[in-house]
């Protein structure tokens, strides 16, 4: 068994108001994360089985929702496998891990 772990973080400090809720899955293993202006990083960790190295399955799955205020305003979900996972702010998506998700 191996552990792995994944700092998360804004790609910049975002502005006040600004909330990213991150959830992150591999197998059974979920975590949530909240960062915002004032915590714009976390960690999570997880473990994978010898089984599972051998198969590839060593990534985790995320689903970041944006909030501004009261209600979400964008989301995103996907995969990786590599840390850091950087997350972009809307017209700030340089060195992020993903473009920011489009609103409709």
């Amino acid at each position: 068994m191996e552990k792995r772990n994944v700092v998360v973080r804004l790609v910049e400090r975002g502005e006040g108001g600004l909330w990213a809720t991150v959830t992150l899955t591999h197998g059974e293993q979920t975590g949530k994360l909240i960062l915002d202006s004032r915590a714009s990083s976390a960690e999570w960790s997880y473990e994978i089985t010898d089984e599972e190295i051998q198969a590839g399955r060593t990534g985790y799955s995320y689903l970041v929702e944006y909030d501004w205020g009261y209600a979400r305003e964008a989301s995103c979900r996907g995969e990786a496998v590599s840390s850091p996972l950087i997350l972009p702010l809307p017209g700030v998506s340089d060195n992020a891990s993903f473009p920011f998700p489009r609103r409709f």
